[in-house]
C-alpha cells in the first residue's frame, strides 16, 4: 500500500512514468519500528504547454488542469476533457468563439501536453431590446436581468450563462 500510495503522490506531481524498481524494510524488535526504504526512478515530468493565449493567463489556465488524473485512463478523453474544460472557461468570460484543441507528444524524454488555443473577440452586449411585453415595462423587466450593456460598472461582456439566468428570472416573474 505504501508503494500506491507513494507513486500516486509522483502521478499528482505529473511523473507519470516513475517507478519503485526496490523496496526494503528492516523491523527494530527492541523499539517496534519499521524502516522503510524505496528506490525510485522518476523520469521526466509531464510538461503543460499552452499556445495563443494571449488573453487569459498561463497561470489561470494551468489551476484548470487537473495533472493527477492525467496517468489514470485514456489519454484522448482526458485531452478532449480539459480541452472542453477550458473553451468552457473562456466562454464564462466572452470569448464564445474561442477553440482549444490539445495534443500529448513523448518524443525525447520530456512528455508534453500542448493545449492550442484560439481566443477569437471578447462578445459584448450592444444593446439589450425586449419586445412583446404589455404587463410590465422594459425598465421593469431590465432590472431582473445581471446581463448588461458596458458601462461604470459592467464591461458589457456576454455570459450565456447569466443571459439564460436573465431568461428564468423574466419568465418566473411573470
Amino acid at each position: 500500500k505504501a508503494k500506491e500510495q507513494v507513486e500516486q503522490a509522483y502521478a499528482k506531481k505529473g511523473y507519470f512514468e516513475a517507478k519503485i524498481t526496490a523496496q526494503d524494510m528492516t523491523y527494530n524488535y527492541d523499539t517496534g519500528e519499521v524502516n522503510l526504504t524505496f528506490t525510485i526512478v522518476e523520469s521526466q515530468p509531464l510538461t503543460i504547454r499552452f499556445e495563443g493565449n494571449a488573453q487569459i493567463k498561463t497561470k489561470t489556465l494551468h489551476k484548470l488542469i487537473n495533472i493527477g488524473e492525467f496517468g489514470r485512463g485514456d489519454q484522448r478523453e482526458f485531452l478532449a476533457e480539459h480541452a472542453s474544460k477550458l473553451i468552457d472557461y473562456y466562454r464564462s468570460r466572452g470569448y464564445h468563439f474561442a477553440n482549444v484543441s490539445a495534443e500529448y507528444t513523448a518524443e525525447g524524454a520530456t512528455p508534453t501536453l500542448t493545449f492550442v488555443i484560439e481566443e477569437g473577440r471578447q462578445v459584448r452586449v450592444e444593446r439589450i431590446t425586449i419586445e412583446g411585453h404589455r404587463a410590465f415595462t422594459a425598465r421593469q423587466l431590465r432590472k431582473l436581468m445581471l446581463t448588461d450593456t458596458g458601462g461604470w460598472f459592467s464591461k458589457g461582456v456576454y455570459q450565456e450563462k447569466v443571459f439564460k439566468e436573465d431568461l428564468l428570472a423574466i419568465k418566473a416573474f411573470y
